[in-house]
């Protein structure tokens, strides 16, 4: 590990613990135990249930962007064990995972587990803005901070819906780009066209999205992951003996995504999935106190369950490399 990765986790370790001091010193951390055993357990058992039918919709959708490339079998481990490493490791390293395996089990190229990432990625942040512009105005919240940062969000689903309209009906585009990139590139150092080399061929695997059919099953899909998303937090929160309407979760949920983009996150987001929810609830009148047990309870509920089915995941794909070394 070099010094710059050194520097990183520390930073990440040092975020964690630091954050989640200043939290618990407003709180008596019984009051999180007691909150997390009293819980409603059919609540409990509901978003259990809205949590594994939203692992088999991730699946479904990545196997459809695979061209079943991949069964769904080999390809909902990979989403399992995807989502833990996503949930306990910062900086997005966690992604790797799902191109690694996707490349290892479904041998396809990291090309094409790198194009169909992206596309699902761009869908659920794009749904999501759609999402939190809809609560936003439902709560007459136009003149307040969030409001203000709906032009910014809009602005972002833009450029991210016109690099997609690039990368799959300009590619001629991007890779004239590339190309002239490529010549510049190749004045300093020769070992330049390799990568460049790489981008073109990464841009040419965006090519199978063309289909209407496609795009409107991905985004159909995408719609219905993030409202399966967003009915797992609303039963979590009730099971937990909180009452915060579906509009204001989606604030929360949106503002929890676009913390995943500062450069350094606290270790299993410990701290800054806790600050987030805090400053939105906080926003719309909630006791600080109050606030913090139930983001606490909140994360760790999540946790587990990420936990215990990352653990499935990858006792599975231990299961299907095993066999495939027996063959």
């Amino acid at each position: 590990m070099n010094l710059k990765n050194i520097l990183k986790w520390t930073m990440a370790v040092a975020m964690s613990v630091f954050l989640v001091f200043i939290m618990l010193s407003r709180v008596k951390i019984e009051d999180i135990i007691s909150t997390l055993a009293n819980a409603n357990l059919l609540y409990l058992a509901i978003f259990f249930l809205l949590y594994v039918l939203l692992m088999v919709l991730r699946t479904v959708r990545f196997t459809m962007v695979l061209k079943n490339k991949m069964s769904f079998r080999q390809m909902l481990p990979v989403v399992l064990l995807q989502n833990l490493l996503l949930n306990l490791i910062p900086f997005r390293i966690g992604e790797l995972s799902y191109i690694y395996y996707v490349k290892k089990i479904g041998k396809q190229s990291y090309h094409k587990g790198i194009s169909t990432l992206v596309i699902t990625k761009v869908f659920d942040l794009s749904i999501l803005i759609i999402f939190f512009v809809i609560s936003v105005f439902s709560l007459h919240l136009a003149s307040s901070g969030f409001g203000q940062s709906v032009p910014y969000l809009v602005a972002l689903l833009a450029l991210m819906s016109l690099a997609l309209i690039l990368l799959i009906y300009q590619q001629g585009i991007i890779i004239r780009i590339v190309e002239v990139f490529e010549k510049i590139a190749l004045k300093i150092s020769t070992r330049l066209s390799f990568f460049t080399e790489q981008v073109k061929t990464l841009v040419n695997s965006f090519e199978e999205f063309k289909s209407p059919k496609m795009l409107a099953a991905i985004f159909i899909q995408s719609v219905l992951i993030m409202s399966v998303s967003m009915a797992c937090f609303y039963f979590t929160v009730n099971a937990l003996g909180f009452s915060i309407p579906l509009n204001v979760l989606i604030i929360g949920s949106t503002f929890g995504v676009l913390s995943n983009l500062i450069p350094v996150n606290g270790i299993a987001g410990f701290g800054t999935v806790e600050g987030v929810w805090v400053l939105v609830l906080t926003f719309f009148g909630y006791p600080l106190e109050s606030a913090i047990v139930l983001s606490f309870s909140l994360h760790i509920i999540q946790l587990i369950s990420i936990s215990i089915m990352g653990s499935v995941g990858w006792l599975k794909l231990n299961a299907l490399q095993s066999s495939e070394k027996a063959r």
